[in-house]
C-alpha cells in the first residue's frame, strides 16, 4: 500500500498515525504492531517498521531522557536489532 502512515506533530509530541484501517496490520513500533487509528506517540530510539522492510529511528536530541532505550555511539540501534524485534515479537 503506498500511504501507510503520516508524522503529526502534536502539542504531546510526534504522532505516528495510520492512513487507514488495512495500514494498522503493516506498522509496529519497537517490534509491536499498532492497535488502532489512533496511533502513537513517538519516544525518541522507538524503531518504527512500515511494511516487509522499511525501518526507522525515530530520533528527538530534546527528549533524550525519555528514550524507549539508550542508542550510545560505541553500540548504536542497528538495522538488525529492529529487523530481530519484529520477528521475535511475532515468535
Amino acid at each position: 500500500m503506498p500511504d501507510h502512515a503520516v508524522f503529526e506533530n502534536t502539542p504531546e509530541g510526534t504522532r505516528l498515525k495510520p492512513m487507514a484501517e488495512d495500514a494498522i496490520q503493516h506498522i509496529r513500533i519497537n517490534g509491536k504492531p499498532l492497535d488502532s487509528m489512533e496511533g502513537v506517540i513517538l519516544k525518541p530510539n522507538d524503531r518504527i517498521c512500515i511494511g516487509p522492510s522499511a525501518i526507522f529511528l525515530f530520533k528527538n536530541k530534546q527528549k533524550e531522557e525519555e528514550a524507549s532505550m539508550p542508542d550510545p555511539d560505541e553500540d548504536p540501534i542497528s538495522f538488525d536489532f529492529a529487523s530481530e524485534e519484529v520477528i521475535n515479537f511475532d515468535n
